[in-house]
């Protein structure tokens, strides 16, 4: 039941992310948008920092199962609220080309701009090697000796001696 969670919870991401950042540009108007990115980039890092936190909270108090249920819900939510929005026109030039040519463009345009490629080269081997949100529970089983249950208490710490002169 996790995985099949888990599962959805990535295909709903996979969709709604990449038009996240279309979404900010439709809906705010260009004399705000600097406001609207800073207060959206903020979100997203506040949720980033406490989210693994109040998940640990959540699976304490309720159980994976519901905790991930609860995501799950809460995604849902979100997707409703963005089917709420209105409709808007956007206006774009037909270029009279194929997908498979402007892919090709797109492709050669990031090979020949080495500094994009560099950038998005280091991303993928980030996400790929080191999602720091996938270590937090390494972190806290095998090196902090924590999790939503401490099953010993911590032992107090000895004073330490006075060192000789």
């Amino acid at each position: 039941m996790i995985y099949f969670l888990v599962c959805c919870g990535g295909i709903i991401r996979a969709f709604v992310s990449p038009s996240n950042f279309s979404l900010l540009g439709l809906l705010v108007p260009r004399n705000l948008y600097v406001n609207a990115t800073t207060w959206s980039t903020s979100a997203w890092q506040i949720g980033a920092i406490a989210g693994p936190a109040l998940g640990g909270l959540c699976i304490a108090m309720f159980g994976v199962h519901w905790s991930m249920l609860l995501v799950l819900g809460c995604i849902f939510v979100s997707l409703f609220c963005v089917l709420q929005i209105k409709r808007k026109p956007v206006h774009y030039k037909e270029m009279g080309e194929t997908v498979k040519e402007r892919l090709t463009k797109g492709l050669k345009f990031v090979w020949n701009t080495k500094v994009l490629l560099n950038a998005m080269t280091l991303d993928m081997f980030a996400v790929l090697f080191g999602g720091s949100v996938a270590m937090i529970t390494i972190y806290a089983n095998d090196i902090l000796k924590v999790g939503p249950k401490a099953s010993e208490p911590c032992a107090p710490r000895r004073p330490l001696a006075p060192s000789s002169p």
